[in-house]
């Protein structure tokens, strides 16, 4: 695991990424070339990224847990 550097950022996420910034399911999709109910059904299967509920009916995703689900994906 990488230690934050003084602004906060983990070391592995690329330098322009807020780690707190929230994306849509579909900014999340479309970020990592998959279709939005692809990306649902790797979330309901535990596969996907850590969302957060912005509302009743809508879910995030933040750019640090993002980028973490993005490295696991690339891992494989």
């Amino acid at each position: 695991m990488t230690r934050p550097d003084k602004a906060g950022r983990r070391a592995d996420l690329p330098a322009d990424v807020d780690p707190l910034r929230v994306r849509s399911l579909k900014q999340a999709a479309t970020a990592a070339n998959i279709s939005v109910p692809t990306l649902r059904r790797l979330i309901r299967s535990g596969q996907g990224p850590k969302t957060i509920q912005l509302s009743e009916r809508r879910l995030g995703v933040r750019d640090r847990d993002f980028f973490a689900w993005l490295e696991t994906r690339r891992a494989v």
